[in-house]
């Protein structure tokens, strides 16, 4: 007898004091909070089934109109054509598979070779920081049999370069 207290205060408010909770019917959201093994033993087996079926169906599309997950809420929702929901649907099952392709990568990689990042704990001026080396590549290209700078560079350093 407890526990039925117990259930009916988790329910919320009351129906009579508020018809509505959020735009639902409060008779919908009771049905809801009853869970199967809560089903009358009047129920056959068929509509036991059927009843937990709804509440599985119930329940999914509630959580998919409330998820932030992109592309959850248009699985379930009523005003999309069926073209709509299938893109979805591919949509996030393809996007799920190449993360999850991704994420087995990576941990391929970690087990054949793991890379741990430490930071030294001895303090050192910045200036005995050894400057990375870069190169800046023009954006315009250059013809290599107009002036190939390699060949140039070969007989200067060897000392066979013209000087005009």
């Amino acid at each position: 007898m407890k526990d039925k207290e117990l259930d009916k205060s988790l329910i919320g408010p009351d129906p009579v004091a508020s018809p509505t909770l959020g735009g639902r019917e409060q008779s919908d959201i009771l049905l809801q909070l009853r869970w199967p093994s809560e089903l009358s033993p009047c129920e056959n087996g068929k509509a036991r089934k059927r009843r937990k079926r709804s509440l599985v169906h119930d329940l999914f599309k509630e959580f998919n109109a409330n998820s932030t997950l992109h592309g959850l809420k248009y699985f379930t929702e009523n005003d999309i054509s069926l073209i709509e929901r299938l893109f979805w649907i591919v949509t996030f099952v393809l996007s799920l598979g190449l993360c999850c392709s991704l994420i087995y990568n990576v941990w391929m990689k970690w087990q054949e070779s793991p890379v741990i990042v430490s930071f030294s704990e001895k303090m050192i001026p910045v200036w005995q920081v050894p400057f990375p080396a870069f190169t800046i590549c023009p954006r315009t290209k250059t013809q290599n049999f107009v002036y190939n700078f390699t060949e140039n560079y070969h007989k200067f350093r060897n000392g066979s370069l013209d000087k005009r």
